[in-house]
């Protein structure tokens, strides 16, 4: 499940990119980051966000073997609690490290599960409901504004959002009421600021059961999920189908 907007992408590959990927310590942040690496052109700047500095700085070494000309900042980040001014600090601190950039792009990639031992009426603690939307909603707007802001119309550089989504954002999964909830919040989100930014290339990317930690302790914790997935899984370094649709929107 993947639609996009925008004409951007055509021009996307081989060209010098200044590149945000959230969650790319491990699984689809990191495999995006490595397959994204081989694209752009030398002397790209990739900036990597993850809460866990050892495998963040695997990812760092892995995308330097795949693409030793891409400059890679792994920053140490709690998306839980960055802020919008948290957002605009590492966008300038790092924009700096490169010169005549062709375009940005921007990788939503980072997320929980949350609990999926209860059903949605067993959330009631009003702090836990909060804590996990600031995580998977909260902190994509405020970093999808610091973005926009920093690269409005007027940079006339190619701007890609790109939003890691999941079948859960439109299909509902007893047991996985947060997790659905929240996939569904930010993939409309992004619907919003495509409509409301047309010359932004939009991506709302689901791709598919892919084998990560995330995804099996989801599948442990929602039989009717697990069904779903059953046979049909993926390797998480699997990254073909987004290469593409960013190739043909």
């Amino acid at each position: 499940m993947a639609e996009s907007t925008g004409d951007a992408a055509s021009a996307f590959w081989k060209k010098k990119y200044y590149v945000i990927i959230t969650g790319a310590s491990v699984g689809i942040g990191r495999a995006l980051a490595q397959a994204f690496s081989r694209e752009v052109a030398q002397n790209s700047v990739f900036v990597i966000t993850g809460r866990n500095a050892e495998n963040l700085n695997e990812t760092k070494r892995l995308v330097a073997q795949d693409a030793p000309g891409v400059e890679v900042v792994a920053q140490v980040m709690d998306h839980s609690t960055a802020t919008f001014d948290d957002y605009r600090k590492l966008i300038t601190d790092t924009w700096s490290k490169i010169s005549a950039a062709d375009g940005i792009l921007l990788v939503h990639n980072v997320g929980t599960i949350g609990d999926v031992r209860k059903y949605a009426t067993q959330f009631t603690d009003e702090k836990e409901i909060d804590d996990y939307f600031h995580l998977n909603v909260t902190s994509v707007m405020t970093l999808t504004s610091a973005f926009l802001e920093k690269f409005p119309n007027s940079s006339n550089l190619s701007r890609t959002i790109i939003n890691i989504s999941s079948l859960a954002a439109v299909k509902p999964m007893a047991g996985a009421g947060i997790y659905c909830t929240g996939k569904a919040a930010r993939q409309m989100y992004m619907r919003i600021i495509a409509a409301e930014n047309p010359t932004v290339t939009v991506l709302n990317y689901s791709p598919g059961p892919v084998d990560t930690a995330m995804q099996r302790e989801l599948h442990h914790g929602v039989k009717e999920l697990a069904e779903v997935a059953r046979g049909n899984r993926k390797d998480a370094s699997t990254h073909g189908n987004v290469l593409q649709r960013i190739h043909v929107h």
